[in-house]
This record gives C-alpha cells, structure tokens and sequence, in this order.
C-alpha cells in the first residue's frame, strides 16, 4: 500500500527517507525525493522509594513499595544477604509474595520500575528477616519412667510418650558404676533390655528423637533384676515308658521356670560321648537304640538367663527285638487287575507294623519300584498293559526289617483303549542348565513320563508330568541333550516317542571351582575403613590381603538392630521381626539351611559361647540368640531343621575336610567386635 510503519528507532532523533515505485517484475522507478522526520523524546521513568516487607513467616514474605507515576510494571531482585547471586520476579503491582526461603535469614531486595520504552535503576536495598523454626522436643519424664517382664538378665522398660517424638535413645548401666553407657534406639515409648547381670541394680535415661534434633537425656531411672534360679531336674521324678528294642520315651517332674530342658544319653558304664538332644516340654522319646540295653541319662533345665547343671543319671533298658517273619508266598493273591493295575496280597505276619513291597517287570533286571503298607495288601498303578511282573514282600517289625520274600507272579490285562504317543515335540527358554520341553496334549492321558540324557550317554533320567510340559535343570553348558515323553492313560502307558534333541548354551567363560566347604562367619558394628588396614584386626586384614580374596568395599546391614539382619541374611526376609526380642514361635518358611538339606547338601551353624546343642535361649554368658538366626527354624515342620545342625563353636572339626557343604560361624559378644576391649 501507500504507507508503512516503522519501528526500533531512537528517541529525539531526526531520519530521512525515500520511497521507489516496484512495477511488473523486475522493473523498478528510481528512489524519489528524501523527507525527514524527527522521534519524539522518552519521558521520565521514576526509581521506586518506601520498600517495606510484609506477612513474614520461617519460609516467606511480602515484599511492599510505593508506586511511581507512569509504571507498567515493576522487576524485583532479592537474596540471602550472605550471597551474591540475585533471584528474579515481577509484579504488575507495588507488591510481591515470595516463597521457599531459609527460617531464620537475612535477606535483602531491591526494585524497578517498567515504564514505556524504558526501566528506571534499581531502588536502593531493603532487608527483612525470616522467622525461625521453633524445635520443641520433649524430655521424658523420669517420674513416669517403669520397668517390667524382669528377670535375672533382662527387663522392659516404659516410659510417657512425647509428642512429636519420632524414636527415643535409652542408655543404661549398672548403678553407681563409671563404665560407658550402652545405648539402644527404639521407635516406641518401651525397650527390651537383655544380657544384663543378675541380682543388679542399674540406672537408665531417655531421650527424645523429633524431626528438627534430639531432647537432653531424661533424668535417670533406676530398675534391679532378679536373682538367677535354675533347678536342676530331680532323678526321683524320672518315667521311661513306651520301651521298645530301639526307642523309649524320657519323662521328668517340670521345672516352674524352664524354658526348655537338654538331654543326654549313652548306653550305660560305657564313658562314651553323650548324645545330645533338646525339648521344650517334659518328656522326649529316643530313637536308634539297640535291643536289649541298658541306658543312662541326665536332664538340664534351660532357663532365661542360662542353664542349671545336669541332673545324676537315670536309667533305662530297651527290649530285647522279636525275630521279623518272613511273608509265605504260597499264601500271595493278585486281585482286581486292569491293563495298568493289580492289587497284590499276602497272609499277615505276627509282630508285623507295616509291609515294604517292590515289584518290576519280570525278569527285567531293572531296578524295583517300592511302596509301603499297613495292611495285608498294596494296589500297585501305573502298570504296562499285558506284561508280566513279580512282587516281593518285607515284614516291618517294631525291632527293625525282615527280609524280602521270594517273588510272587502276576500279569496285567491287555489295553482296552490306546494310549497315544506323544507327537509335537518342542524346546524352548534354553539356558547354560535347563530347558522348557513341550509336546501336543494326548486326549486320554491322565500324565506323561518324560526321560532325557546327554546325548553321549546311554543312561536316561526320567521325570513326571501331569501337564504338557515339563522344565528341567541342572544340564552342562554347551551340551547335545535328547528326549522322549510317554503317555499315561487309565488303560496303561503308551510307548516313548521319538527322540528330540537340543544343545544347551554356552557359558560363555571360564567354569568357577566349585568350593569343598564353604564357612561365613559374622562380625558387628563397623564400617569397612574401620577394619581394612587396622593393625587391632590382624586376621581380617590378612586375608583381605591375600591373592585370592574378593573383597567388597560397600556392603551393608540393612536394618537396626542386629537381629532382623541375621534373619534376612538367613532367610530372605526379617520374618516381621524388627527388634532384639526373641521370637514368640518358630519360623516355617524357607531358609538357606533347610533349601541346601532339600537340594542334597549339607549345613550346620556353630555358635561362639553357646552353651549346649540345639540351645535355644535367649542370653548365656557372652552367646547372644539374636546373632544366631538358625535357631528360629528348629524343629519337625515344613522347612524346619533338626536342632543337632545347631551346635556351639566348640564342636567346630578341626578336620577340615569333615565340614558341611556350607556353615555359619556365629562369634560371641565379644569376638564379634559388638563388645570386647578391641
């Protein structure tokens, strides 16, 4: 058009311009006549005065001045007076609400003033100050303080809780002493306290913990424990019932305040090694005895605190054994037979408790299958349809196992319907040690026998399957395996399939030795630059220095105090302990102790200062349970183990080669670094 606005030019300054005609493309008038023109002048941008501040608070304020005539806005800059770095804001009025700042700071600010086409310079600083947080963490009341549950070597101590109070410190020692104070962490307003001295006054204190610091140590309480009692076991008062040629049962007159009891056994005037055992009622039976002899044993009681000593021996002796008879096999039957079935038979033998029987494929030279009965007959399944087959029988008598019989004869009907071989053989999720095997479904198979080996051998291992699939583990690295699945029906099985065949990966580096033993043993309460390279831990810093040794420069406890440690290093998991205080029950989960037994291996723990097998209470002398964590899974459930894997560190072998597959070596209080002088 005939006109253009211009912009970006300087205030009270004259500009000339021309203007040139722009006709069909590429045809251009020359420029015409120059005009001039001159800008107009900026009018006066006023600097802020009257800073104030405002509504402050530990994290904020309100910064305040008066207006200037012609403002559009106004830049603000403010700091910490300490520093020299500026934040920046605006405000379109003589005000601004500022947030996120320090409890008890100084700070300044200073503004300006935004006007058309201009900014005026910064006003002269004004300060404020923010106000300080307020701490207020209680000290408990010692006039409240109490103590309960004492015993000889341990008390639970209360106090008032304190608000706003997060956890509490409690620190205690025995009254009147000099000794440095032991000190506890606790999140509730009680504390256990255990591994004390008997018949002992002590004096405690408390302090609060809150979020902004810690409350002084409370004024002192006071608390005694009681005097240690332990009887020991009165021989008048022992009962040996339920005596057979290899087993009898223990009984004795219960002691008030046992918490358990050993016991100790050996065939009597022999001075040989007692064998050890424990129970927390008053009576155990005793098992693997031989006929016809006579036995000595001693009881212990266990209390909290610690043991009293063995009572004088009593005595028993076993049964003499009845000869085991042998089944007639002139009186074998074999009855209700189908094509994968037959319940075999035999005449009852005096004395009998029960019945072993193993049966194969006759005269097959393969290994026997075996069952057990308490009766007078076995359904035997799983059967090949028109085979031939032989059964023994074995009389189990309360003295021990007769012989097996000579072999009874039976043969199984035809196959009424076909049990089809498996078809649509597949490996998948290969690994360096296992595989996923998979086959198309038979209609009528109620589950499948699936046998595999290394291609290179000839001995197959067979597994089961109620499913169409099966994973198995435990191949080499690098390994040509084949397979076969055969079906199970009701009618009887079919036969194997075709092999499959599938290669293992590759480990991809060098094989690791498999160790003979392995032993870990536990230390407390320091960090790793508290041990490597101190001359007070000479046995840890030579082996960290030896040329094998992997050392690790970051690992940690997890949780406080020391138990839920030993519980999740045992076990995976604190169980929902989170204290020093002993279990009420025992724990049936899994552990390592219990999955090493169960994949063939072998384990024990042997304890520092623990004063018998299988002891199960809480304190005695420098043994401390808490750094035992074994003892929680002792006992005859799932996942339990036998308390004769939990042994004192006296019964450590001196023949290394006698040692379990793995051990856990649990020092004392004072050889764990936790106390002691070092």
């Amino acid at each position: 058009t005939n006109s253009k606005n211009i912009a970006g030019l300087i205030a009270s300054t004259s500009y000339e311009y021309q203007v040139q005609t722009r006709c069909t493309p590429g045809i251009l008038s020359v420029f015409g006549t120059k005009y001039t023109f001159t800008t107009l002048a900026i009018a006066s941008c006023g600097v802020v005065s009257g800073l104030t501040a405002s509504g402050i608070t530990t994290s904020g304020a309100t910064l305040n001045w008066g207006p200037v005539s012609g403002a559009l806005s106004y830049n603000i800059n403010y700091k910490l007076s300490s520093t020299t770095t500026w934040t920046s804001t605006s405000s379109t009025s003589t005000s601004k609400a500022i947030t996120g700042l320090t409890a008890g700071s100084n700070y300044q600010f200073q503004v300006s003033t935004v006007c058309s086409g201009a900014s005026s310079a910064f006003s002269s600083t004004a300060s404020f100050t923010t106000t300080a947080t307020t701490v207020n963490c209680g000290i408990p009341d010692v006039a409240l303080f109490g103590a309960i549950n004492k015993t000889s070597s341990s008390v639970t101590l209360y106090w008032t809780s304190i608000s706003g109070a997060l956890s509490y410190n409690v620190q205690y020692r025995v009254n009147g002493s000099s000794s440095a104070w032991t000190t506890v962490s606790v999140s509730t307003d009680t504390a256990h306290l255990s591994g004390l001295t008997a018949s002992t006054q002590y004096v405690f204190q408390v302090q609060s913990v809150c979020s902004a610091g810690t409350s002084t140590f409370s004024s002192s309480g006071i608390f005694s424990t009681i005097a240690f009692s332990c009887s020991v076991p009165t021989a008048s008062g022992f009962t040996s019932t339920a005596i057979t040629p290899t087993s009898a049962t223990l009984g004795w007159t219960a002691v008030s305040t046992a918490i358990g009891y050993n016991i100790q056994y050996r065939v009597n005037g022999s001075g040989a090694a007692w064998t050890s055992l424990t129970s927390t009622t008053n009576s155990k039976s005793l098992t693997g005895l031989t006929s016809g002899t006579v036995y000595e044993f001693q009881v212990q009681t266990i209390c909290i605190g610690g043991n009293s000593s063995f009572s004088t021996s009593g005595t028993l002796t076993t049964t003499v054994a009845v000869a085991c008879g042998l089944p007639d096999v002139a009186m074998f039957t074999a009855t209700n037979k189908t094509a994968s079935s037959c319940t075999v038979g035999w005449n009852a033998v005096s004395s009998a408790t029960g019945y072993n029987v193993q049966y194969r494929v006759r005269n097959s030279g393969s290994a026997w299958s075996s069952t057990s009965t308490n009766t007078v007959s076995a359904n035997l399944t799983s059967l090949i349809a028109s085979t031939q087959y032989e059964f023994q029988v074995q009389t189990i008598c309360s003295a021990g196992l007769g012989a097996f019989s000579a072999s009874g004869i039976f043969s199984t009907n035809a196959a009424t319907t076909a049990c089809g071989i498996p078809s649509g053989m597949s490996v998948s999720g290969i690994t360096t040690t296992g595989s996923s095997l998979s086959w198309t479904a038979v209609t009528s198979a109620t589950s499948y026998y699936v046998q595999y080996r290394k291609s290179s051998t000839s001995t197959w291992t067979t597994v089961s399957s109620t499913s169409a699939s099966k994973t198995i583990s435990g191949l080499l690295a690098g390994s040509a395996y084949e397979f076969e699945v055969q079906s199970v029906c009701s009618s009887g099985p079919s036969s194997f399939s075709a092999s499959t065949v599938f290669t293992t990966l590759t480990s991809g580096g060098t094989t690791l030795p498999v160790p003979d033993h392995i032993v870990v043993v536990m230390f407390e309460n320091h960090a790793y630059q508290q041990i490597i390279g101190n001359s007070a831990a000479p046995h840890i810093n030579a082996f960290a220095n030896e040329a094998n040794t992997t050392l690790f420069t970051e690992s940690y406890g997890i949780e406080h105090p020391s138990q839920p440690n030993y519980l999740d290093f045992f076990a995976g998991s604190n169980q929902g302990v989170t204290n020093n205080v002993k279990p009420a029950a025992k724990f049936t989960t899994m552990n390592i102790a219990a999955a090493l037994i169960q994949g063939g291996y072998t384990f024990k723990s042997y304890a520092d200062g623990m004063p018998s097998v299988g002891y199960d209470g809480d304190v005695s002398g420098t043994y401390a349970r808490k750094h035992n964590a074994i003892t929680n899974w002792v006992g005859t459930g799932t996942n339990q183990v036998s308390s004769t894997l939990n042994l004192p560190f006296t019964s450590f072998p001196t023949d290394y080669t006698t040692l379990p597959t793995v051990s856990f070596v649990s020092p004392d209080m004072n050889n764990s670094m936790h106390d002691g002088s070092g």
